[in-house]
């Protein structure tokens, strides 16, 4: 650390003995002295050597102290030259006051004492040093402004430049005025800048600047500077600009090249999904094709033996030609079941039933099914029994999946069916089928429930059980699992809504399996478009004991509706042109409030969720239908509707 240097105290007095008397007293605190008696000698010895404080006697015999103070605070060397007055005649308050206003800073009168001699040069020295300090520091700010890179200035609230250093003027010339280079339009930002300014304020802010020809976009930053004062430190950012708006040119030209390769690629996947559309179509026709063309050649061979039979007058294989014509028939049927529960368009009557009694029930049909080597074994959770589904089609799908799995172990072994409560979705009940066979590979599950896949060979499966497995679960509001480990097995498993045990409907014997039910002249208004099946079905119904009328169509069925004919029953289709079944029904309720309705259905969009628009006094049935359980349900609704009021 530099030691600072021994202040220097200079004294000028024409009385020897006072000199000598103040001499001694600032030697002791080890300040170094000179000494003049005239002032002119003073003036010479300020010339020549460095002073700290002056100590100026007030009668000198050349001038006054007075005058030469105001000669010194004159001069830029010694404007702040500490000056302390001394004198032993000049003692009254106006002579204090002349020489404070002289330019002295403290004012002596003899005899002055030692300390406080020395307490007034130590303040003046102090002062000294502080302005010194200062003095250095200006000049240091001074010398970084006008050589840092950075534009700087020192504006007022009137934007008038006060200070600035060499790269400013680079940048906004030698104007006095900010305003005078800027860019026109920018009020508001200018009127921001001013009154942060004025304030004391920081700011922020852009502000273009006109360069010849060009504009120069800048960011300009504002701290206080004192005396209402700013100081304006200045980036030029016109390159980063210029950069930034390249970017972002080239970023929505990429955009626009990413906007149209997805649209590219959009068409291309819409094309491919056609093209995958078109081969699902040429695999289901050719699928269903060959299904039914096996079916069709046994109902058309067993219809042609029949008749050669009858037309021979034998009857013995009469029965057994017409069974086997209406087992083809029925499967025929079940085949356009699973196309449509694949499809999710199949008509389900969703009921609340208890799944365990229907898997119990299943469980001799099961057993004749899967064969004696491989063993079933049947696990029900009491918790997890009661669904709303359609309990025919969930027999018919358990049934599918026990097949699956029965092909999946063709050297026997396990298949488990049970129901539990799911942990992740107790909202559901899980029904699962289980075997512990050949398992299926992870690239092959992920396509288990696509439409005609198959691992089956050619001929011997259409690919659609697991599609109608899902359609079905997806229909009834639930969902479908499966998880297999080759060489561990597979299990798939149902989710379906839970339902309400207070209104659980039983099941009952099958309509075939019952005696055959007879009517006793009741009158049935028969509605259906295909002549064929109304004319079956009036025969069917006349020979079970009923009376028939038939509509070919909605107009004939109205007049006969509001005319004064007796009518028992509507058996109506539900998929006919122009007026609906729905339709009919509710024009049919109006002549007739009490008259039952039982539709019959193939597929129509409206008929996906009919049991929502049946009221009391209404059923549904789908086509193709047994015969007996047509029966049966039209004696029951006619029996319901004679039973007096609340006998079940």
């Amino acid at each position: 650390m530099v030691e600072a240097p021994m202040p220097t105290i200079l004294i000028v007095d024409d009385n020897a003995a006072t000199r000598y008397a103040m001499r001694r007293v600032v030697e002791r605190q080890q300040w170094r002295v000179l000494e003049a008696a005239t002032g002119e000698d003073g003036l010479a010895a300020l010339r020549t050597a460095r002073v700290d404080v002056l100590v100026l006697d007030v009668n000198l015999p050349d001038m006054t102290g007075f005058d030469l103070a105001r000669r010194l605070r004159e001069e830029d060397s010694h404007r702040l030259l500490p000056i302390v007055h001394v004198t032993a005649a000049s003692i009254h308050t106006k002579d204090m006051i002349a020489g404070l206003e002289s330019g002295a800073d403290s004012y002596l009168i003899h005899p002055v004492d030692p300390g406080v001699l020395v307490a007034t040069l130590r303040a003046l020295l102090r002062v000294r040093n502080a302005e010194d300090a200062l003095r250095t520091s200006e000049q240091r700010q001074r010398d970084i402004l006008q050589n840092v890179a950075a534009p700087i200035a020192v504006v007022d609230a009137a934007l008038r430049v006060h200070e600035r250093n060499a790269a400013f003027d680079a940048l906004h010339g030698g104007d006095e005025h900010l305003a005078s280079r800027l860019a026109p339009g920018q009020d508001v930002a200018l009127a921001q800048l001013r009154e942060h300014v004025q304030r004391g304020e920081r700011w922020h802010g852009a502000l273009a600047t006109v360069a010849g020809d060009s504009v120069r976009e800048l960011e300009w930053r504002v701290v206080p500077y004192g005396n209402g004062q700013g100081l304006v430190f200045v980036e030029d950012v016109t390159r980063h600009r210029v950069r930034e708006r390249q970017q972002n040119e080239r970023l929505q030209s990429a955009r626009s090249q990413l906007a149209e390769a997805i649209s590219a690629r959009a068409a291309t996947e819409e094309a491919l999904v056609q093209s995958q559309k078109m081969d699902a179509l040429g695999q289901l026709t050719g699928g269903i094709a060959h299904d039914f063309n096996n079916l069709l050649t046994s109902i058309i061979t067993s219809l042609g033996l029949l008749t050669d039979e009858a037309a021979e007058g034998r009857t013995q294989a009469v029965r057994q030609y017409a069974d086997t014509a209406l087992d083809a028939a029925r499967r025929a049927a079940s085949l356009t079941h699973r196309l449509l529960a694949f499809a999710r368009r199949q008509p389900l009557d969703a009921r609340t039933v208890d799944i365990n009694a229907r898997i119990t029930s299943l469980e001799e049909l099961l057993r004749r099914t899967i064969g004696e080597r491989i063993a079933l074994d049947i696990t029900l959770d009491a918790d997890a029994a009661i669904a709303r589904v359609d309990a025919g089609q969930l027999e018919n799908t358990i049934l599918n999946l026990v097949v699956n799995a029965r092909d999946a172990l063709p050297g026997g072994g396990t298949i488990r069916i049970g129901t539990r409560v799911p942990d992740d979705a107790p909202e559901f009940v899980e029904v699962f089928v289980q075997d512990d066979g050949t398992g299926i590979p992870e690239d092959v599950l992920q396509k288990v429930f696509e439409p005609f896949f198959t691992t089956k060979p050619l001929g011997q499966g259409t690919g659609l059980g697991l599609s109608m497995t899902y359609g079905f679960a997806r229909q009834s509001g639930g969902d479908v699992r499966i998880a297999s480990t080759p060489g561990v097995g597979t299990t798939i498993s149902l989710l379906l809504p839970v339902g309400d045990a207070a209104h659980v409907e039983h099941a009952s014997g099958t309509a075939s399996a019952s005696a055959p039910v007879s009517g006793d002249g009741q009158r049935i208004l028969i509605v259906e478009d295909a002549d064929s099946v109304r004319e079956l079905t009036a025969t069917l119904l006349s020979l079970s004991g009923y009376r028939c009328l038939q509509a070919p169509d909605v107009e004939r069925a109205l007049t006969l509706l509001r005319s004064d004919e007796r009518i028992d029953l509507l058996l109506t289709d539900v998929g006919l042109p122009g007026m609906d079944g729905r339709e009919l029904a509710r024009a049919a309720r109006i002549a007739r409030p009490a008259l039952p309705v039982l539709f019959i259905t193939g597929y129509t969009p409206h008929s996906l969720e009919l049991r929502q628009f049946l009221s009391q006094g209404m059923d549904m049935m789908t086509k193709p239908y047994d015969a007996q359980a047509l029966l049966a349900r039209i004696a029951g609704m006619l029996a319901a509707m004679e039973a007096p009021a609340g006998v079940a």
